[in-house]
């Protein structure tokens, strides 16, 4: 039976389901992600556990690695911190 790791997003209103790839990932850790949207950083909203083959709607993407003080500072910057700024003039 495949293993999974619920992962909450704060784009998504629900849980998702990830692939752990066997890495020691518990609740409460925060974890980088492959989604539909790239990557991203989401909270590990309990421990990963076996579920049906049948109760998976489509192949599991990965957690890619568990989150660094790194990856956590910057998810904390403001998404406008991040993109370089354009300032256009008229005159």
């Amino acid at each position: 039976m495949p293993v999974v790791v619920p992962v909450k997003f704060p784009f998504a209103s629900r849980d998702l389901w990830f692939d752990p790839q066997g890495l020691d990932i518990i609740e409460a850790d925060y974890a980088i992600c492959s989604t539909e949207r790239g990557q991203e950083i989401g909270l590990v909203t309990a421990d990963p556990f076996e579920v049906e083959e049948s109760a998976l709607r489509a192949p599991l993407k990965p957690v890619l690695r568990i989150a660094t003080d790194a990856d956590l500072d910057r998810a904390d910057e403001p998404a406008a911190a991040r993109r370089p700024c354009t300032v256009s003039v008229i005159l």
